[in-house]
């Protein structure tokens, strides 16, 4: 996740269970959301620098309750568990600016016997059963709840760092075609949409005259400000009542 997101942001974690990836991200505000009273508790006792709430990512109410905006919100295994994508990514808009990421982070299920088999034998943490949704799925999703994805990667081709042989292959082995259909996770980076729609862009209006020595102060006047930066060009188109000399001079 320390390549999507750097040292230092302010970082909203739904579905943070222990907290582990939270502080391990060095956050300059970490929030961490989960249903778990167990898992908030703690959470809080390990790290007690953050922010930890026992509360549901799919509950509207929440979303009053804590203060943005935030830098990433990240979703690292929640996605699959929720009963109503759409919705619940619908809801983050306002905790987002035009820079706010979405990172979204989830486990192929051509690994789910390898990863049921690690649960059984204690090095993995029991996890509920969730929804295995398709790449195509995830974008489709993404773009009914306003979202635009800006960046999909694959990674992990070796889930353990294995004396720094782990690190070596998922660094330079994994991304590599074909190899990396193969990895354990999937990331998917995206930002707002209607965020982007809220921006206002600078706007040049163009406006053409002749013959409009009396005009054009009127019409500077009753042009509305319908953008934080407005340029007004007006193009003289060879008047004979003196349009361009009287005004330049004033």
């Amino acid at each position: 996740m320390r390549f999507l997101i750097s040292a230092g942001a302010r970082v909203l974690d739904l579905g943070c269970g222990t907290g582990d990836l939270l502080a391990a991200l060095e956050p300059s505000l970490g929030v961490g959301i989960d249903l778990s009273p167990a898992m908030i508790d703690r959470a809080r006792s390990k790290y007690p620098d953050l922010k930890f709430y026992i509360l549901d990512t799919e509950d509207d109410a929440f979303l009053e309750t804590i203060e943005g905006p935030f830098d990433y919100i990240v979703l690292s295994d929640t996605i699959g568990l929720l009963d109503d994508i759409e919705t619940a990514l619908g809801g983050l808009h306002r905790l987002c600016t035009a820079e706010t990421r979405l990172v979204i982070a989830y486990y192929s299920h051509i690994w789910e016997p390898l990863l049921w088999a690690a649960t059984r034998v204690k090095m993995r943490m029991p996890q509920p059963p969730v929804n295995f949704i398709s790449n195509t799925d995830f974008l489709n999703i993404l773009d009914l709840s306003d979202f635009e994805a800006v960046r999909t990667e694959a990674r992990q081709l070796v889930p353990r760092k294995a004396f720094g042989l782990g690190r070596l292959v998922n660094r330079y082995i994994a991304p590599l075609p074909i190899i990396h259909k193969l990895c354990l996770r999937t990331y998917i980076v995206a930002r707002s949409r209607r965020i982007q729609a809220r921006r206002n862009a600078s706007v040049s209006v163009i406006i053409p005259c002749r013959n409009e020595r009396g005009n054009i102060e009127a019409a500077i006047e009753r042009l509305p400000r319908f953008a934080s930066r407005m340029e007004i060009v007006f193009v003289e188109g060879h008047s004979t009542d003196g349009t361009y000399i009287k005004n330049v001079s004033e």
